[in-house]
């Protein structure tokens, strides 16, 4: 009896920067009670390296460096909502795009007297204001809204590097309240961030 084994190969042309082209051999196994698969592990990867073998897209490409515990505050007196100022840095070898995903509440204060809060920031010379509270409402967001894409660990957009911008930034939180003699009070609120890597 005569064994039939029927191959065919398919090349798929995915590059990971200075590494040869990712090949997968399918094969159609015909006839054949057992199919042997070669398995080759990568252990230790290094996501700030652009190299390395990570699937784009993956979340495992994720290093991030930011302020999580960030507060806002009005003077007595004042209308005004200032803030310190906050980093965020990308370490992680391929671009990552922020976006909100929400903000919300965290207690029962009456933050009516919010006439507006913004979430500010601005990457490559553009100013990029959020608004989180309007008219004493928290924004809902339906669906994550962009704010800005950090370049790579080495400042690229682009696997060829002919896309570049910056690897960090600041943000802040700014805006206004309703009157100068407000009741003195604490609300809490937690912004959760997304964070997507971005294909070379």
């Amino acid at each position: 009896m005569k064994k039939k084994l029927l191959s065919s190969l398919l090349v798929v042309g995915t590059s990971l920067g200075a590494l040869a082209p990712a090949t997968i051999l399918a094969t159609d196994v015909i006839g054949e009670p057992t199919a042997d698969i070669t398995i080759n592990g990568s252990l230790g990867l290094d996501n700030t390296d652009p190299e390395e073998e990570i699937e784009e897209g993956n979340t495992n490409w994720i290093n991030v460096t930011l302020d999580t515990a960030t507060i806002f505050y009005n003077l007595s007196g004042t209308t005004t909502i200032d803030s310190p100022t906050y980093n965020i840095e990308n370490n992680s070898g391929r671009p990552v795009k922020v976006s909100i995903q929400s903000f919300t509440q965290t207690d029962t204060s009456n933050i009516s007297v919010i006439d507006s809060l913004n979430f500010v920031s601005s990457l490559g010379g553009s100013a990029i204001t959020q608004s989180l509270i309007n008219s004493g409402n928290v924004e809902a967001f339906g669906s994550p809204v962009e704010l800005f894409t950090l370049a790579n660990s080495e400042g690229n957009l682009t696997e060829d590097g002919s896309g570049t911008d910056s690897k960090s930034t600041t943000f802040k939180y700014e805006g206004t309240v309703s009157g100068t003699s407000i009741a003195r009070t604490n609300p809490a609120f937690t912004l959760t961030l997304q964070l997507d890597a971005v294909p070379f």
